[in-house]
Formats: C-alpha cells, sequence, structure tokens
C-alpha cells in the first residue's frame, strides 16, 4: 500500500509538472482552468464510500452499455486543463489537446457526443476534419484537437486552423498568466482575465462553493440596496433581485431595443436601479378565449368563441421605472400578465397584484440575490434546465465593494450529500 500511495504521488507529481509547459496565445483575454487531477483525486477518495454509485449498476449508461471514460477518448487529458479566450472575442473559448488514438477519438466524437462531421470544411492541411454541433466545434488533425465552445454556431474555422497548427513558439505558458491570481483564489474550477477578475467553484461532497470578485462598466451600484421582498422566501422556487443602474444594462442591449422598435432613449433615461423577479411554489388558472371559425348549414363562415383555462406558474416581476412606461410591458410573455404601477415600481404577475400604498422596502447588504429551490412545481416548468434533477438549492450573493465592483459568493447543493458534487455533475 505504501508502494501505491508513493507511486500515486510520483504520478501525479509529474502531470503537474508537464502541466506547467501547456502554452496558451500572447493575446488571451481570460483563461477557464480545471484542476483534473485535482477532481479525479477527490472522486477516487470519495468512491471508496459509494462503492455502488461509481463502480456498480450506474457505470453503465441508459442502453446498458459501460459508460465511457474519459481518460480512455483517444486524448491526452494533461493534469491542468486550460480554455482561453482572445481578445477580439472574449466569450468564444478554445483548447488544445494532444492526440492519442485517432479511431478512438472519432468514436467518442461521433457516437457519444453526437458531433457530426462538416464534409464541407475544406482546410489546408488535408488531414483535418472539423466536428460540430450547436455551439460546439472541434478541429482535428493527427497530432492535435483544438476544442471550440461559443454563443456562435458557425465556427470560425480560419481562427481554429491557425491555432491547431501552431508551434506555439510566441505563445505564453498559461501558468504565468494564471499566476497572476493570489493561490487563495484558485479552486476546482477557476476563471481569471487578465483585468483581474475572476470566479472559482470548490467541489465538495453534495455541495460546490461558488466566490469571486467581478467589476464591470456595465455596473453602477446604489450606495443602499433595497429589497421588496419581506419573507425568508421559503416557498419561492425561485428569488432573484438585482440592485445596479439598469439603464447600463440596457444601453448594451440597444440593438435588441431598436429591433423590438421600442423607443431606447426614453426607456434609458427612465429606468431606475432594481429589478426583481419570483416564482413560488404554486401553480395558477388563466383563461384564454380562443377564437376559431367554422362553415354553417349554409356555408357561411361562423365565428366561434371557446374558452380554455390553463395553469400557469405564480410569477411576479418588479421594475423600478417611471409609471409612463407601463404600457411599454407586455400583456402576454408565454404568460397573460397583469400590470401596475406603485409608485417608482412597474409591477407584472400571473396573479392578482396587491398594491398598498407604498413599496414595502427593506434595506438589505446585497446588491445582488440569486436564490433558488427544488420544490414540487418547479419541474413542470424548469424540468428542461440542465442537471435539474441534481440540484436541491443554489445561492449566489454579491456584495458591491464599489460602484462598479462586487464581491461574490455562492453554494450549490446537491441531491446526494454524500456524493461528490462534481461526479454528480457531470455522471448521466
Amino acid at each position: 500500500m505504501a508502494v501505491l500511495a508513493i507511486s500515486l504521488f510520483a504520478y501525479k507529481a509529474f502531470r503537474a509538472s508537464q502541466a506547467k509547459n501547456i502554452r496558451i496565445p500572447v493575446n488571451t483575454q481570460s483563461v477557464l482552468k480545471m484542476d483534473v487531477d485535482e477532481l479525479i483525486w477527490a472522486m477516487g477518495k470519495n468512491s471508496l464510500s459509494n462503492w455502488n454509485e461509481y463502480y456498480g449498476a450506474r457505470e453503465r449508461d441508459s442502453t446498458g452499455a459501460k459508460k465511457t471514460k474519459v481518460w480512455n477518448v483517444g486524448v491526452e487529458l494533461p493534469s491542468n486543463l486550460y480554455l482561453f479566450s482572445l481578445d477580439q472575442n472574449a466569450d468564444h473559448y478554445y483548447a488544445v489537446l494532444k492526440v492519442s488514438n485517432s479511431e478512438k477519438l472519432h468514436q467518442f466524437l461521433t457516437d457519444k457526443l453526437d458531433l457530426k462531421v462538416d464534409s464541407a470544411y475544406q482546410g489546408s492541411d488535408k488531414t483535418q476534419k472539423l466536428y460540430s454541433k450547436k455551439h460546439i466545434h472541434i478541429l482535428v488533425d493527427q497530432q492535435k484537437l483544438l476544442f471550440s465552445l461559443s454563443k456562435d454556431r458557425i465556427a470560425d474555422t480560419a481562427l481554429m486552423s491557425n491555432l491547431l497548427t501552431s508551434d506555439q513558439q510566441d505563445w505564453q505558458l498559461a501558468t504565468a498568466f494564471m499566476d497572476k491570481l493570489p493561490a487563495d483564489h484558485r479552486s476546482d474550477i477557476t476563471w481569471f482575465s487578465k483585468d483581474n477578475n475572476w470566479l472559482s467553484v470548490q467541489f465538495n461532497n453534495g455541495e460546490a462553493d461558488i466566490k469571486g470578485e467581478i467589476s464591470s462598466t456595465l455596473f453602477r451600484f446604489p450606495k443602499q440596496a433595497n429589497s421588496i421582498f419581506q419573507d425568508d422566501g421559503a416557498n419561492d422556487i425561485i428569488r432573484a433581485e438585482i440592485n445596479s443602474d439598469l439603464a447600463l444594462l440596457l444601453n448594451s442591449q440597444q440593438a435588441h431595443v431598436d429591433s423590438l422598435k421600442l423607443p431606447f432613449d426614453s426607456l434609458e433615461r427612465y429606468v431606475g436601479n432594481y429589478l426583481s423577479i419570483r416564482m413560488s411554489n404554486k401553480e395558477l388558472s388563466q383563461t384564454d378565449t380562443i377564437i376559431s371559425y367554422d362553415y354553417d348549414d349554409n356555408f357561411e363562415m361562423v365565428e366561434k368563441k371557446e374558452l380554455q383555462q390553463t395553469q400557469v406558474p405564480d410569477l411576479t416581476i418588479n421594475l423600478m421605472a417611471s409609471p409612463h412606461l407601463l404600457s411599454y410591458l407586455p400583456e402576454k410573455l408565454f404568460y397573460k400578465f397583469n400590470k401596475a404601477a406603485q409608485s417608482n415600481l412597474l409591477r407584472m404577475s400571473t396573479g392578482s397584484l396587491t398594491l398598498d400604498q407604498a413599496v414595502p422596502w427593506k434595506q438589505q447588504a446585497n446588491v445582488l440575490n440569486l436564490q433558488y429551490k427544488q420544490q414540487t412545481v418547479g419541474a413542470k416548468y424548469l424540468g428542461w434546465l440542465p442537471a435539474y434533477d441534481k440540484i436541491s438549492s443554489f445561492n449566489l450573493t454579491a456584495v458591491a465593494l464599489t460602484e462598479q465592483k462586487a464581491k461574490i459568493e455562492g453554494q450549490i447543493s446537491f441531491n446526494n450529500k454524500g456524493l461528490n458534487a462534481f461526479y454528480q455533475l457531470i455522471d448521466n
């Protein structure tokens, strides 16, 4: 056992030293680092007390076939995995990996990930293959793989090919980029940008902890944060609120506002610094009138009206804005909404609105609150979300450090309190 333990530590140390040689482009804007070996090590220890969960019947997928091991998919998975974004497209992430077995990799990409080979792609190198599915694109040659994840469905194949075929001599060490972030800010998964914004996620048994500090020109936090919520939200599925200048957020979406033919200038000048959404653990009934047309015995078209009753979630939205903007709020957005202006607050609800003479504001420390709790009604409306059936609750808060900078803390709680949270997240 001692020899085995020493061997494992030595192998882990060797892989860590190899990972120090990983390079990323000099024009990298941000890096998402995953500590692969630490995650595997934590899951390995956790498997000793959850043997059947890891190695029993759950080791097989829905077809009865054994689940593919990530270390046996045809690529060399490093001790630390680095995904990087570039200055010209900060929300588009790439990673370069070495190919160890082309046949296994092709099988994994097509059979397990359901990616399709783009037969129209003609790269400068005839050995390159492009695999795509929605927002994921993977470019492969005989030696390397370039992984691409973005909000766009169209791959920038020219850039991808340049990154894939680069000899990386003019690239920087990934460790040099990450060393600018203090060690106590790093966790199992860490995101860090060159303007010193950072977020980290630490996976434990049954939960994951989130920490970070974010600054942005889209933030303008008030000196005093407020909340309209008076109770603790025990019966709510979702409760979210932000205290920040909504005009800045609106300004970032000007093209979208213009496409809706809304008067951007009027909206920008008359919105405030508070927005909240609440979804409670109950359903409401709404009645719609369905109009259809049919022919009578004389073949004349007759209008027919039919009342249709539907179940909808109990959903309320509060927006600080001038009362004259109430007419711009939609009366139907997925569901029918009742609308009202109360002082300087615009309110929309799928149910009835109870309006007091004054808005019941309550002072609070947080400029951002996001709470989610798995409830009975939630599955009907939120069951489509990834990992919905695994997460029991999610809480995220932010405290303003400056007018444009916030400290973030949060926690994700999983249903199985004794099972490693990362394993629960990736297990299907």
